[in-house]
């Protein structure tokens, strides 16, 4: 693993999406897809420990990247905030 972790951030043109890019490996899967909080609450440990994190709608995990989708009334702020928080607790 990398002495540091690098987490970045892209919204999609529409803001409905948002893009996570890290330099670790987040899954030893090809992919994994979460339709919300109750399936990643029996998914992988990192999905499992993302499960916390209010706001999430849906999210796919390939490679080092997160693909999420929010709530309605949830700001990305936040939730980038506290997944960027999860990720480096995770793995450090």
């Amino acid at each position: 693993m990398s002495e540091y972790i690098e987490i970045d951030s892209e919204p999609s043109d529409d803001n409905q999406v948002m893009y996570i890019y890290t330099n670790l490996r987040l899954t030893d899967q090809t992919l994994e897809q979460y339709g919300g909080t109750a399936e990643m609450e029996e998914g992988s440990a990192l999905a499992n420990a993302l499960a916390v994190v209010e706001g999430i709608e849906t999210m796919v995990i390939e490679g080092g990247d997160l693909i999420l989708t929010k709530e309605a009334d949830a700001e990305w702020h936040s939730i980038v905030g506290d997944v960027t928080a999860v990720i480096k607790d995770f793995f450090l």
